[in-house]
């Protein structure tokens, strides 16, 4: 299943990962520029996935983003149809509604393709603590989504590879190191 990104240049891209939750939301911003071989990571969460929490998220984006970027939400699914599927449901319509541009996928399997190594590599494993380490869920969709488009997995194991090799540079901010 393909999801095709837009690119700043040719070696440029900016990708927002979110993570929707009931008690937190978790929002990754990776800005990729590949030709220096450099990530650059921001991140946050908010409380819980109410219209305040969204807009919030919205506004946050919109201070960041770039001419040409990616806004990547992990998808729900009912699962018991209590109250937090019907919370969810609408809190992922509240994403979309105020963040249009978004791409909303499925995320089956993403554990077994976005591997704990390869997150603890390019240094979004840890995180400051939230419910269902939203921070970590959220780099971890907007990771699925780049390996699901032909050319970011292209770049993105080029920028592995000098990783592995020492010769590329992450820098989270606000995150201790």
């Amino acid at each position: 299943m393909e999801t095709r990104l837009n690119w700043e240049t040719g070696v440029s891209l900016q990708v927002f990962g979110i993570d929707p939750g009931i008690v937190h939301t978790g929002l990754v911003e990776l800005n990729w520029d590949f030709h220096n071989r450099k990530l650059r990571v921001n991140a946050r969460s908010v409380d819980g996935i109410t219209e305040q929490s969204v807009i919030e998220l919205q506004k946050r984006i919109e201070q960041r983003m770039w001419r040409k970027s990616n806004i990547i939400v992990e998808e729900y699914r009912p699962k018991s149809h209590f109250s937090t599927d019907t919370k969810m449901v609408e809190g992922q319509a509240m994403l979309k509604l105020h963040l249009p541009s978004a791409k909303i996928i499925n995320n089956s399997g993403v554990k077994s393709i976005v591997t704990k190594e390869l997150l603890q590599l390019l240094n979004l494993y840890d995180w400051p603590t939230t419910h269902h380490n939203d921070l970590r869920s959220a780099a971890r969709i907007a990771l699925l989504a780049m390996l699901r488009d032909e050319r970011a997995n292209n770049r993105l194991a080029e920028f592995v590879g000098a990783a592995l090799d020492n010769k590329a540079v992450i820098l989270v901010e606000g995150k201790k190191p």
